[in-house]
């Protein structure tokens, strides 16, 4: 039987104004210590676990002068009472293959996984002069045209370089097409306005080369939600082997259909610039009028209208967290008639899961859509080429080190770090107001610990993915290792690479079944 306690609610003081300071996490140790200074509880530390936990019977503190069930909490609102999580993973992802003819035509059985029994390879042709740069001086390549051989489709694309830093040695690219004419005509090249179709992962900074791809799998699985799709591939330029690479493609319209979602509903990313955005405008807090463009984009039509997301801001997400500063115990009430709250505590769970802190004021979307004939409801997706497993996010520097992990990390990290600022423009902090909101409900904050126990718990997560993890590894070894672009230092590097993404996963794995008391 598993226990599931979690801290008695502070107050949420009584200030009338939208005030949400103090959002620390607690100090102190023992039991005693679980009351916090406002809002949502924080989760177990070790020095409030039983004796030899994880390994101890289930029994949890409550089991002192009760039945060790954590006391039922009557709903707040009419609306969005949260159901019980659901796994999301087919038979041919979380079942163990003993042999390769248990797998598909062209898969083998590595470690336990059916995956590729070779690395596919896509084919660069491109100017001698751009590939003498991108061989010997990358830091000087700029973007470039360049032929495309990939699955027998040949193509013409534009390159734009990424850099992880100063000195990268192996590239990442951002891939654009050129959309046809109106009449379907092919435009001359570089006219027109271009779209980003690819993204190419070079590795620079996860030389393990999984941890974006395996970390979209993990969403993908976890909650159900739209995530894009990707592969791994040997790129050579010139006929020139380049390297290993992740190439992956983001949601289109035919993935938002296939997983139940309408394309044409409204659908806002957090993605914007300047002063605003840098400012935590992509926080879901209240903007000055007329400036919700600069902290996100509309992609669902040419249309321009913000009205609905201010509307869900100003209308929802600020009238609760209202509320829940004026008196202890307010659930987010507003928020629940207007969100899809399953979906939105999947993605938060599987946020925590990841330990991916680089998804409260960009890298989502927030889509107005009408599924199975109920009512519209928000939706927000976690994906927009930004996901990894352990990303920490840099304050100062104002980016994520994708290439650190720390399994150790707060369930909350990129949630809540510190002291939140007023829910209010500018926000000074790094936090979402949505998810403050979530959290600070009780019931709902119980159903999102509950997600994590339960995902911990599932076959993908505590089987199958470490399977992928080592299949995926041996699959990109032979290429990876020898890869003199790589930052690996020598053959070995490679899966050290690999077993430190495993214990990542073991490590985060068990921090989790301590905060949260999973049973």
């Amino acid at each position: 039987m598993r226990c599931l306690v979690f801290a008695l609610l502070a107050g949420c003081g009584s200030s009338p104004s939208l005030d949400l300071t103090g959002l620390e996490q607690g100090g102190g140790s023992g039991a005693g210590s679980a009351e916090v200074a406002v809002g949502y509880s924080r989760p177990a530390t070790p020095a409030d676990l039983p004796d030899g936990f994880p390994f101890a019977p289930p029994v949890g503190p409550d089991d002192v002068g009760g039945s060790g069930e954590a006391p039922p909490l009557l709903s707040l609102c009419d609306d969005g009472v949260p159901a019980a999580w659901e796994p999301n993973c087919d038979e041919a992802l979380c079942e163990r293959c003993e042999s390769d003819g248990a797998c598909g035509a062209g898969l083998v059985c590595r470690s336990g996984a059916c995956l590729p029994a070779t690395l596919p390879e896509a084919s660069l042709t491109m100017l001698p002069e751009r590939e003498t740069q991108l061989f010997g001086a990358p830091s000087r390549l700029a973007g470039f045209w360049a032929g495309l051989v990939r699955d027998g489709a040949s193509v013409r694309r534009y390159f734009d370089p990424r850099r992880e830093t100063a000195t990268d040695t192996k590239l990442s690219f951002d891939v654009y097409r050129q959309p046809l004419s109106a009449t379907g005509e092919v435009l001359p090249e570089g006219s027109g306005e271009f779209v980003l179709e690819e993204r190419w992962v070079g590795g620079y900074a996860d030389g393990s080369l999984l941890r974006e791809a395996l970390s979209q799998q993990a969403m993908a699985v976890l909650t159900g939600q739209p995530v894009g799709s990707g592969e791994h591939y040997l790129v050579t330029v010139n006929g020139q082997t380049y390297g290993p690479m992740f190439i992956y493609r983001e949601v289109d319209d035919a993935a938002l259909e296939a997983s139940g979602r309408s394309a044409d509903a409204l659908r806002f990313v957090a993605e914007g610039s300047g002063e605003i955005f840098g400012s935590g405008g992509g926080a879901l807090v209240p903007l000055p009028q007329g400036r919700y463009a600069e902290a996100f984009v509309e992609e669902s039509s040419s249309a321009d209208d913000f009205a609905p997301l201010a509307s869900l801001v100003e209308g929802a997400v600020a009238v609760d967290a209202a509320a829940q500063a004026g008196g202890s115990g307010a659930g987010a009430c507003a928020v629940r008639r207007v969100l899809e709250v399953n979906s939105y505590l999947d993605g938060l769970a599987a946020l925590v899961l990841l330990g991916d802190g680089g998804h409260a004021r960009g890298n989502y979307r927030l889509s107005l859509q009408s599924r199975a004939g109920s009512v519209r409801r928000w939706e927000v997706w976690y994906d927009n080429f930004g996901l990894s497993f352990g990303c920490l996010w840099n304050e100062l520097e104002n980016n994520a080190l994708c290439g650190e992990m720390d399994a150790s990390l707060t369930a909350y990290s990129g949630m809540f770090e510190g002291e939140a600022s007023e829910a209010s423009y500018p926000v000074t902090q790094y936090f979402n107001l949505l998810t403050d909101v979530v959290l600070r409900d009780p019931e709902l904050e119980r159903a999102f610990g509950a997600r994590i126990c339960d995902m911990l718990d599932s076959a993908y997560w505590s089987e199958a993915l470490p399977r992928q993890i080592a299949g995926l590894g041996a699959l990109l070894e032979p290429a990876a290792s020898v890869d003199p672009r790589d930052r690996l230092e020598d053959a070995n590097g490679y899966g050290a690479e690999v077993d430190s993404l495993l214990a990542y996963h073991a490590d985060r794995t068990r921090l989790l079944r301590s905060q949260f008391l999973c049973f």
